[in-house]
């Protein structure tokens, strides 16, 4: 039992003949048996949820087995579709005991910069969030809200099997087969102390869902603009008092447009913005705001043979600046992918990936200050050496944002590459051994510079200044695993055993100085002031065990209990190591004989129990001290004693089927995040600043909903559409540390996480 498209084996199809009353289920590996079926012709039916109805005529010849191979045309509801994040093995998505989310190639028709845009929008309770328009600059996801009230949010992101903590937005969008993404601890436990964010696998495309001895060429150019999605409206009045066709000071003298004006009626409780200026006037957004183009190029190659498949691709993408001297952002990829069967039991696949960019990260806080800028302040306006006016509105504290982008030049530049290898050997059909290896190499360089004679409101032109900065990390896991898939009659067992070992290496400087001897000059040894450098460097060793297994009974009963082990050098010796659980279990009412509606193709509820963890900062558990002027100051006073933030999560859902066509589901999930890691202010008799500690917890609810449906399902014209919803609410219930500020926020017992007080 096969898809017809994709060649995937199906499992838990009924297939049955009708006349005889005689029927049974697909396996795991998408075999069925009938025994003692009379000689003759039969009508052979199957049918499976998420697929279109087959039937196929068999003849049965006396002692012989009569073999059939039967292909389903799947419908755009997609419910049998594989998942392989937080589970056992290969796990039909209609049989999962928790929430998985997969979002596919084929529901992705129009692409994106990058791989994180892939999900907005398509998943409920994902949350994907540019924090700026500047090009190149990457999204923030965040799955079912905050988990922890100073710590990161982002979750734990794997790539082809690459554990990475890099950027999404390097991954182009084209080179995605499917993402899946698991939202809390209910179905994360499997990842361990680094999972309390939940996980975003990405899995890129390799040709092997083309046909045996199938090549395939993709070639796409792409060319668009940037517009605003709103019109902001900016005033063109002003409230200063004018007489005779002149402003005037408050002894009502004729003065030009400066300090001195005064208002129209002298009080601002009582005065409006209503006075046309005098002069010409601009719209400072309409002016400035060029959309700037963006293109990219892109080219694949992909193929199948008997033993090989193969896929290789190349992209370039440019994003210019959305304001005149933005150079915007430049990004080159190369990708290949191959899997080889060495022999009948051996299989080898190899993932790389490199990519390179550069970045204008310029950052004036261009709109803003245009928003800041009177109307009549014309900021191309020159001095008399020919430069633009560091200050066009002469009542305003801001810089002129265009003055700044021309002339301060902030280039980020990043080289990455990315490379895994899996080596799968099966001795028995049963079970399986895998090794994979892992590799995630990011440089980043940044060059700065403020250029000699830069203008400086109510100051000297400056000296000049210039920062270099260069960061690299790598990180390298690697896992041994073995798999074991049995059948006992009506019950099918998937288990895995693994074992994983990670290790992130960063280092780094920063070196800057100011007071420049020469202009154009970038390089440090021409800074005759004074400079300073920073470096660092930090090692993380991880190892982790687990042990999983899940149970399928009859296609109706399903279940699954995992343990895993973690140990991390980020914690002292006494808390290194940790244990996570979770137990899951499934009940596929629509598939009993009993079930007496016959329009619900699919009911299903499910509930999860699970525990996964968050990491401290790396220096969290060390004494921290400052160095400055040759004098040594304690910050930090270290933590031998930290424990991982520990989210213990309950969810609870049902998902259904209506006619073949309607699917839906609904989730309720609870969860509590103890032992959260905050930093602490000390008084002064200790020495140090701060000290990071386990205080405090935190509580939320969410609710997730989604309905989809496939309006029209023709050869040449598919529509369909989904329906999503999500609440998330939080509370923080403890604080074993006096209220406190978080940037905007109060952090208080009793409070929302993310209460604001103006």
């Amino acid at each position: 039992m096969t898809d017809a498209s994709t060649g995937q084996t199906l499992e838990s199809a009924q297939v049955f003949i009708d006349a005889l009353n005689m029927g049974a289920l697909s396996n795991n590996s998408g075999r069925f048996l009938l025994l003692n079926v009379p000689v003759g012709t039969h009508e052979l039916k199957v049918q499976l949820i998420g697929y279109e109805d087959a039937v196929q005529t068999v003849t049965v010849s006396a002692n012989q087995t009569t073999t059939v191979n039967i292909e389903m045309t799947a419908t755009a509801l997609q419910l049998q579709e594989i998942v392989v994040t937080g589970v056992a093995g290969e796990t039909p998505r209609v049989k999962l005991p928790f929430t998985v989310e997969k979002v596919d190639f084929e529901e992705m028709p129009v692409p994106q910069p990058s791989a994180e845009a892939l999900i907005a929008g398509k998943v409920p309770g994902a949350r994907v969030v540019r924090g700026s328009g500047k090009p190149g600059d990457g999204a923030s996801i965040l799955l079912r809200g905050p988990t922890s009230i100073t710590g990161s949010q982002a979750p734990l992101i794997i790539v082809d099997g690459v554990i990475t903590d890099n950027r999404l937005a390097d991954i182009d969008a084209l080179d995605v087969e499917s993402i899946e993404i698991v939202k809390g601890a209910a179905a994360a436990s499997l990842y361990g102390s680094r999972a309390q964010n939940g996980v975003v696998q990405i899995t890129t495309r390799r040709g092997s869902n083309l046909r045996t001895d199938q090549a395939r060429v993709t070639v796409r150019n792409e060319y668009g603009i940037q517009q605003l999605g709103n019109k902001i409206g900016l005033s063109k009045a002003h409230p200063y008092k004018i007489e005779n066709g002149s402003y005037v000071d408050q002894d009502g003298n004729p003065i030009p447009f400066g300090p001195g004006v005064v208002l129209e009626n002298g009080d601002p409780d009582i005065t409006f913005q209503d006075n046309e200026f005098l002069g010409p006037t601009f719209d400072q957004i309409d002016r400035f705001f060029d959309p700037g183009d963006q293109f990219s190029n892109y080219v694949a190659v992909e193929g199948k043979t008997g033993t090989t498949n193969y896929r290789a691709s190349l992209s370039n993408t440019r994003e210019q600046g959305i304001v005149d001297g933005h150079d915007g952002f430049h990004r080159r990829n190369f990708r290949l992918n191959l899997d080889h069967t060495v022999s009948d039991n051996l299989d080898v696949s190899l993932n790389t990936f490199y990519a390179t960019s550069k970045q204008d990260d310029s950052d004036a806080g261009t709109f803003f200050a245009l928003t800041f800028m009177g109307a009549n302040a014309d900021l191309l306006a020159t001095d008399e050496d020919g430069t633009l006016k560091i200050q066009p509105d002469p009542l305003s504290l801001e810089d002129n944002p265009i003055y700044l982008i021309r002339n301060q030049s902030f280039t980020d530049r990043n080289n990455r590459f990315m490379g895994s290898i899996f080596i799968r050997y099966s001795p028995l059909s049963w079970f399986e051994v895998e090794g994979n290896y892992s590799l995630d190499r990011a440089e980043f360089r940044q060059n700065n510079i403020i250029p000699k004679g830069f203008k400086q409101i109510d100051a000297a032109p400056s000296l000049g200044t210039l920062t270099q900065s260069s960061n690299i990390s790598n990180d390298i896991n690697a896992s041994i695993t073995a798999s074991i898939n049995k059948t006992f009659g009506d019950l099918t067992t998937r288990t895995r055993i693994r074992w994983l070992v990670e290790d992130q290496h960063s280092e780094g400087f920063s070196a800057s100085g100011q007071d420049l001897a020469a202009t154009d000059v970038p390089v440090l040894n021409n800074v005759v002031g004074d400079k300073q450098v920073t470096s660092f460097t930090q090692d993380i060793i991880s190892e982790g065990f687990f042990f999983i297994t899940a149970l399928d009974y009859q296609g109706k009963y399903v279940g699954d209990v995992l343990v895993r082990r973690d140990g991390s050098s980020l914690f002292g010796p006494d808390e290194r190591w940790q244990t996570y659980f979770r137990g899951s279990v499934a009940y596929r009412m629509a598939q009993e004989s009993w079930w007496p509606f016959d329009f619900i193709d699919e009911f299903k509820v499910r509930y999860s129990y699970g525990t996964a963890g968050g990491r401290p900062q790396f220096a969290a558990q060390y004494e921290t001290f400052s160095v400055s002027g040759g004098q040594i100051t304690p910050v930090t006073l270290g933590n031998k004693a930290l424990k991982p933030e520990l989210s213990t999560e309950q969810e609870l859902g049902a998902e259904f089927v209506l006619w073949n066509k309607i699917a839906g589901g609904v989730t309720y999930a609870t969860s509590t995040v103890e032992d959260q890691l905050l930093q602490v202010p000390l008084p002064g008799f200790a020495g140090f600043q701060s000290q990071w500690r386990n205080a405090g917890e935190l509580e939320s609810t969410t609710w997730e909903a989604y309905l989809e449906t496939s309006l029209i399902e023709r050869p040449d014209l598919g529509w369909s559409t989904r329906i999503n919803f999500d609440r998330t609410r939080q509370k923080i219930t403890k604080l074993n540390v006096p209220p406190f500020r978080n940037g905007f926020f109060w952090v208080r017992a009793g409070e929302p996480l993310g209460a604001m007080y103006g």
